[in-house]
């Protein structure tokens, strides 16, 4: 079964992204699945002791514990990834789009959305389908962000080093949401037992400082509107009359997937990368191998894309696994 966790963040986050960026300024308000998931795995050592992150992995790699990246909310919807899909384009079109300069500056508002409220979502799939002109959508304010200065404390009488530091805090009422997969009742009391232990823990860099801790908000404390559009969500993960997949996850196509993946399908890249935090591993912070993963938003036509967790360790024997499983959503497109 499918369910929804919505997450009401306490303090700042800082979480890291792949748009380039300089030192600790190359930060994002958003969170993908696979950083989600190892900050799952280490709150379940801290709970259970390592013997049991091969019984979680085990369940993701067949299915039975998936998750979506964190997607945004607000008091009134639920946001979803803007799919990577072209509007299509009649020749009837192009002419009226020569001629109208509304319609052309309506459709580069459109491109600069990065998330679809799920209340305009049918309207938003109209657009694309060239079913209607126009697609509008006020501009989403979730988030401030906050810069700053901070130093790391240099030793042996060398110089100081100061650094940029970026952060997002959420406004009043927003905050990140995921969906979960979840095979059984008693497995999802184990994942609502572990989120409420990592809120306190936190996610994201810097959770040593008191970033990224939040609050899993219970079902009776949504409002009507977000329970309403939680329905119409739970219908799109179940519906099976769809053209395309849309992936809610960073994900990791297996060999055998990457060669479906053709011209048909609408995708993007992204690298991950970053550090391996563990003194079981190693007593210093390690770099893990980065890998290229098809981001949130991707399409794929008529196939079943699972992907897969990758082991990103660069020492042999001590696996290091990033989280690259799919999440899917149907959607109707005619291209």
């Amino acid at each position: 079964m499918y369910y929804l966790y919505k997450l009401e963040f306490i303090t700042p986050v800082h979480f890291g992204t792949e748009v380039l960026g300089i030192g600790e300024e190359n930060v994002s308000p958003f969170c993908k699945a696979d950083t989600l998931f190892s900050a799952i795995c280490h709150e379940i050592i801290n709970l259970y002791g390592e013997s049991e992150i091969d019984k979680w992995k085990n369940l993701a790699d067949k299915g039975d514990f998936l998750i979506s990246d964190l997607f945004p909310y607000d008091s009134n919807n639920y946001y979803l990834p803007k799919p990577v899909l072209p509007r299509l384009l009649l020749d009837k079109d192009k002419e009226e789009d020569n001629n109208e300069k509304q319609s052309n500056n309506n459709k580069k508002e459109a491109k600069k959305l990065t998330h679809i409220p799920l209340s305009k979502w049918n309207e938003y799939m109209k657009f694309l389908n060239v079913e209607v002109k126009e697609f509008t959508s006020k501009k989403m304010i979730f988030f401030k962000q906050q810069l700053s200065v901070k130093v790391n404390v240099a030793r042996n009488n060398e110089d100081n080093n100061p650094y940029p530091f970026s952060c997002y805090s959420f406004e009043e009422n927003t905050g990140l949401y995921f969906i979960a997969k979840i095979s059984d009742a008693e497995k999802k009391k184990e994942v609502d037992k572990i989120l409420d232990s990592l809120g306190w823990s936190g996610i994201g860099g810097e959770r040593s400082s008191g970033y990224g801790k939040f609050k899993v908000v219970k079902d009776e404390d949504k409002n009507q509107n977000l329970i309403e559009q939680e329905v119409i969500l739970m219908k799109f993960l179940n519906s099976n009359n769809n053209d395309y997949k849309m992936l809610l996850s960073v994900t990791s196509p297996c060999e055998n997937e990457i060669n479906l993946i053709d011209k048909n399908d609408f995708y993007s890249l992204v690298e991950r990368k970053g550090f391996i935090l563990s003194y079981s591993y190693k007593d210093t912070p390690r770099k893990k191998l980065p890998i290229v993963m098809l981001g949130a938003g991707s399409c794929i036509k008529n196939k079943n894309i699972a992907g897969q967790i990758v082991d990103v360790s660069t020492i042999k024997d001590q696996p290091v696994y990033r989280y690259g499983k799919a999440l899917t959503i149907g959607i109707k497109y005619n291209g």
